[in-house]
C-alpha cells in the first residue's frame, strides 16, 4: 500500500509522540482501570460500524484512543524508571521487553490511524479494520502488562518482608 507524502509526514509525527516521558503519577498505569477499558471497547465498536461517509467521527475516535493509550503507556515507563532500583533483574528485562513491545505495537497502530486518516474510500473497510485489530492487540499486551506488574510488585513486597 502507498502513502502519500501527508499521510507518512502525520505517521511521522505519531512516531514521535510515541516517545515515553516523564510522569509523576507512573502508578496509575500499572492498576487495572475498568472504566478505561470499556471505554476502549466502546470505541473500538463503534468505530467498526462507521462507514467512509463517517471517517472524521472514526478518526477523531481512533485518535482520542490512541492518545488515552500513549497516557497510560507514558506512566507506565515513568513508574517503571521510579521502581527500576527496588526490581529483581528479572522483573526489569520483562519490563523493559513488555514496555518495548508495547511501543512497537503502538508504532503499528499509529501506522494504521494514518492510513484510515488518509486512505480511499474503497480501502475504509480494510483499514479501519487494521487499525481495530492492532489497537486489540496493543490493549491486550497493555492489559497482561499491568497483571505481570501487580505481580511483580506484590513479590517485591513479599520479599522485603
Amino acid at each position: 500500500m502507498r502513502y502519500p507524502k501527508q499521510a507518512l509526514a502525520s505517521f511521522a509525527v505519531l512516531l514521535i509522540v510515541a516517545v515515553p516521558v516523564q510522569s509523576d503519577s507512573g502508578e496509575e498505569a500499572t492498576k487495572p482501570n475498568p472504566a478505561t477499558e470499556r471505554e476502549w471497547n466502546e470505541t473500538m465498536e463503534a468505530l467498526g460500524s462507521y462507514s467512509a461517509e463517517q471517517r472524521d467521527k472514526a478518526v477523531e475516535a481512533g485518535r482520542k484512543t490512541l492518545d488515552a493509550m500513549d497516557e497510560r503507556l507514558e506512566k507506565m515507563q515513568a513508574w517503571t524508571q521510579e521502581h527500576w532500583d527496588s526490581l529483581s533483574e528479572e522483573a526489569r528485562e520483562e519490563r523493559t521487553e513488555m514496555l518495548k513491545s508495547m511501543r512497537e505495537q503502538r508504532n503499528q497502530v499509529a501506522e494504521w490511524y494514518g492510513a484510515m486518516k488518509h486512505g480511499s474510500a474503497e480501502a475504509w473497510d480494510s483499514t479501519k479494520q487494521g487499525f481495530i485489530t492492532a489497537y486489540d492487540k496493543l490493549q491486550s499486551t497493555y492489559s497482561s502488562a499491568v497483571e505481570s506488574f501487580q505481580s511483580d510488585d506484590k513479590d517485591d513486597e513479599t520479599a522485603a518482608q
